[in-house]
């Protein structure tokens, strides 16, 4: 980091020459100010090494009275390692009255391009085959394959003055995330009056789909929400890239439907999710369990299981059974039991672990209680023959 500043006159950068987290990384990204007359010029880059940049962008602000006024400059102007074009006349106004409003506001390279066009009573944001990677690859992965993919088209209308009239309609498709397909997305969203919206979303990937609708009243000094949402996960194994680092194997479905519901500093879920032929394996203790027609209830005072029962890789059942007690879906209280004469908790072989391998069976007779600050467990765990841990 490195500030210089005197009176009106400010230089600045700061360089973030890596950032690791998991497999993902930034790099080379740096952040630069200076005060030009009458401006203040921002450029965001992200360049690795002594080569071109990836990412380059420029953007000068201005103070015009009682609004901020925004220009993107022409030149050099890099997204995802593709030039990008931009009317040299660009003009975006903020404004706390009068809203957004643009004045040649175009960009573009090849196929993608986004435009921003003010008229008498909003100002629109038309979209066509932006690349996920556009706004998102600036995040590497360790294996080189691009952190997103897919492409948004649609527009979105904002109504200027504070008049009701907010409007969205947008698609993505071919969405990935780091090389694995999610499907296609679509949000469609307006404002009923003002301050109070309406929401539809969608996202479909072969045999799964999860559709979900809100509306939210946000006049008040609290929003109200009341949502709903349709699960149809028929195969889960579509989400394996994303908990490899905790599950070596997720397959099977989820199927249900929920509603959500917020006043206040009260929220609450209620429905049911089913899960159907699911399979999870645990990678620390390479422990298989299956959940077959086994379901999760939801209401206004928390999460219910029923003889929530599992069974292991040698087809060992337990049961869950009891309450998770809740207001506010963050603050929980458990009342909960299990028990099973014999459970496979640990299934690894040499090399698996770095701590331990071998087989761990159990019988458990156990009973939690507390909250999710302090979770108290209590009751036998029997250690059983055929055990070999090494």
């Amino acid at each position: 980091v490195n500030v210089n500043a005197k009176g009106n006159s400010l230089s600045s950068k700061v360089q973030v020459e890596r950032a690791t987290y998991d497999s993902l990384s930034i790099d080379g990204l740096s952040l630069t100010s200076v005060t030009k007359p009458g401006a203040l010029e921002n450029t965001l880059r992200v360049q690795h090494g002594e080569g071109p940049p990836s990412y380059q962008l420029t953007v000068q602000a201005k103070r015009e009275g009682q609004a901020t006024t925004l220009h993107i400059a022409p030149e050099g102007f890099v997204l995802d390692k593709e030039e990008w074009t931009a009317d040299p006349k660009n003009l975006l106004r903020l404004a706390a009255i009068g809203g957004v409003r643009a004045e040649h506001f175009d960009l573009n390279s090849k196929e993608q391009r986004v435009e921003v066009v003010t008229s008498e009573n909003s100002t629109r944001i038309n979209v066509s085959g932006l690349r996920f990677g556009a706004l998102l690859n600036f995040v590497a992965s360790s294996d080189s394959t691009a952190f997103a993919a897919g492409e948004l088209s649609g527009s979105v209308d904002l109504p200027t003055d504070h008049a009701p009239g907010l409007k969205a309609d947008l698609k993505v498709h071919d969405i990935a995330l780091m090389g694995n397909p999610l499907g296609a997305l679509s949000i469609t969203a307006h404002e009923a009056a003002r301050k109070h919206y309406a929401a539809q979303v969608a996202l479909k990937n072969g045999k799964n789909t999860l559709e979900g609708q809100a509306t939210i009243d946000a006049a008040g000094n609290s929003p109200v929400v009341h949502g709903q949402a349709d699960v149809d996960l028929t195969d889960l194994a579509v989400f394996e890239p994303f908990t490899k680092a905790y599950l070596y194997e997720m397959a099977g479905g989820i199927h249900g439907k929920l509603r959500y519901d917020k006043e206040g500093r009260k929220s609450a879920l209620n429905g049911d999710l089913t899960f159907a032929d699911t399979r999870l394996g645990i990678l620390a203790t390479r422990s298989l369990f299956r959940l077959n027609r086994e379901s999760l209830h939801f209401d206004d005072q928390g999460i219910h299981l029923k003889r929530f029962t599992m069974k292991d890789s040698l087809d060992h059942v337990f049961t869950l059974d009891g309450d998770i007690f809740t207001t506010d879906l963050s603050d929980l209280r458990f009342d909960l039991s299990l028990r099973t004469d014999s459970v496979h908790l640990v299934g690894s072989r040499r090399g698996d672990n770095d701590l331990f391998y071998g087989d761990v069976l159990a019988g458990l007779d156990l009973t939690i209680t507390g909250t999710s600050h302090l979770p108290k467990l209590k009751g036998d765990v029997r250690i059983l023959k055929r055990t070999d841990l090494s």
